[in-house]
């Protein structure tokens, strides 16, 4: 007795699909009657019927295969005649070279390979994942820029960044532009960013295209000040200039 081996899915080559005779030979209604046989056939060593020896009725299989029996029969017929399946023997059927839509054994173990690796490469992203019984390893720190929203301020920023901001952007005020990032941000808490210095760099390059940052006077604590202050400290600057004298 044969060994019946099933197979959960068989190789299906785009271009000759698409390309090939099949299309030519069969309607639309057939070529899918056709794809049916081939899931068949996949079960059972490319053979199409019930049991060894035991072939299919006509209506047992269209009935399994919920087509008209027409239709079943016209496509079995025209697969006969184009050679694409035989009749055996026991009046069952066959896929004529079967071993076409099976794979290579190159093919094979590439596939096998790619298995492995994919299993290998799963294990270690549930090794990686925090259990309920084991203390979740610590997050290392990142360099990264970031923006916290909770705390309203930037992350990572340094002093060199800034550096070479102001090299590259020599117009902009760079403190001034991260204050109007930090509340264009807050004020569009959906907009967030995946990399916050592309975005800072984005920002500086469109403020030094329009022609650089509104100069505005500081506070000693770096913030800026708001227009009354700066009247003020205008009016204080004026007032305590010493007169010239006229001659």
């Amino acid at each position: 007795m044969e060994k019946k081996e099933t197979k959960l899915w068989i190789p299906f080559y785009v271009d000759k699909w698409l390309f090939g005779s099949t299309r030519i030979e069969l309607s639309p209604e057939e070529r899918g009657v056709w794809i049916d046989l081939l899931a068949i056939a996949a079960k059972d060593n490319g053979h199409i019927r019930a049991n060894e020896g035991v072939p299919y009725p006509l209506d047992q299989l269209a009935g399994f295969l919920r087509v008209p029996e027409t239709l079943l029969k016209r496509t079995i017929t025209k697969c006969l005649r184009r050679k694409k399946i035989a009749r055996q023997q026991d009046r069952s059927l066959y896929i004529c070279n079967w071993n076409k839509y099976q794979f290579t054994d190159r093919h094979k173990r590439r596939i096998d390979s790619d298995i492995r690796e994919d299993n290998i490469r799963k294990d270690r992203i549930g090794k990686d994942r925090p259990s309920e019984n084991r203390t979740p390893r610590p997050q290392k720190r990142t360099s990264q820029i970031n923006f916290n929203f909770k705390n309203r301020e930037w992350i990572n920023i340094k002093t060199e960044d800034k550096s070479g901001w102001l090299a590259a952007y020599p117009a902009c005020d760079i403190d001034l532009e991260l204050y109007k990032m930090r509340e264009w941000l807050l004020a569009n808490p959906d907009k967030r960013k995946k990399n916050y210095r592309r975005f800072i760099v984005n920002w500086l390059t469109r403020t030094q295209d329009k022609g650089g940052s509104e100069r505005i006077k500081r506070r000693p604590g770096g913030q800026p000040m708001t227009r009354k202050e700066e009247r003020d400290e205008d009016i204080k600057n004026w007032v305590g200039k010493p007169k010239e004298k006229k001659e």
